[in-house]
């Protein structure tokens, strides 16, 4: 059997893996860790993919946005 768990890795508790040994009590795991680079993530969607290089391409031209967040709302 496989199953597949996906999170971030602030996600990962001690919580976490007392379920994962409460579910496959009766056998072994193995644990498979593969990173994800977000932008790699991102790049594989079309839409994502062309929203992320036009972005890239924008701040390339020094075109930036700044923002205070402590006040969002806040033009700098």
């Amino acid at each position: 059997m496989t199953t597949t768990y996906q999170f971030s890795i602030e996600e990962l508790s001690v919580d976490f893996v007392r379920k994962l040994k409460k579910f496959h009590q009766n056998g072994t795991v193995t644990l498979l860790v593969d990173t994800v680079d977000e932008t790699e993530f991102l790049l594989q969607n079309p839409k994502n993919r062309e929203v992320l290089l036009k972005s890239i391409a924008q701040a390339e031209r020094g075109n930036l946005v700044t923002v205070n967040f402590e006040n969002p709302a806040q033009k700098l």
